[in-house]
């Protein structure tokens, strides 16, 4: 039909241990909601909305919000196999970790005022983007799947603010509709948060159940 619509919510959780015998730590957590609405203008073109909120202390975000609207022109556009492209616009509204919004020397020190106080950043900042994203679909089998998509973010305001997010997923389906899903992200952000490396990636193995 016209209309299209999809949600998903993701979290991830792990610990570890740097050596046999010490104590483990937490090593990733994260939270993830998405939801977007296609409104179908022809076969091979949509109109889109997507918002997505993602929780990540390990990225020091207590919040990072998106809202991206944009077009997008499928290039491949069958039942079991879909190729798309994608340009918008991307608003990205991001709450910081409160120990995180602080002035840091290159070595990851803080920086202090004539005081001997933390210099303080502001907790949340704006960002205004051009999005680009290409992405690819294909049911192998009944039971077999595999995705992949690649999104980059270019800053209206800022030339040196440019993030790229990669996510692939191999799927299979196990009964009805619970599937286990391997999954590698890739998050590469060239204007982090203080004291956040520019370079994130995450290899899981989930669990997914599809309520429709």
């Amino acid at each position: 039909g016209r209309h299209q619509f999809f949600a998903t919510f993701l979290g991830n959780y792990g610990r570890a241990a740097a050596a046999l015998g010490a104590a483990s730590v937490d090593t990733i957590g994260n939270l993830q909601g998405r939801v977007r609405y296609d409104l179908f203008l022809a076969k091979r073109w949509s109109v889109f909305g997507m918002v997505t909120a993602r929780h990540d202390p390990f990225q020091r975000l207590d919040l990072r919000l998106n809202v991206d609207p944009g077009v997008a022109f499928y290039v491949i556009n069958r039942k079991k196999e879909q190729l798309r492209v994608e340009a918008g616009y991307d608003f990205q509204f991001d709450v910081r970790d409160p120990d995180s919004a602080v002035e840091l020397e290159m070595d990851g020190s803080p920086v202090y005022d004539a005081q001997g106080n933390f210099i303080p950043l502001p907790r949340t900042r704006i960002t205004h983007a051009a999005r680009l994203f290409g992405g690819y679909s294909n049911r192998v089998s009944e039971a077999v799947s595999f995705a992949t998509g690649l999104e980059y973010l270019q800053s209206l305001l800022q030339s040196q603010r440019w993030r790229l997010n990669w996510d692939t997923s191999f799927t299979t389906l196990l009964v009805s509709k619970l599937s286990l899903s391997a999954t590698f992200t890739l998050r590469m952000d060239n204007d982090p948060l203080p004291g956040v490396k520019h370079l994130d990636t995450i290899t899981s193995l989930n669990l997914v159940y599809r309520f429709l």
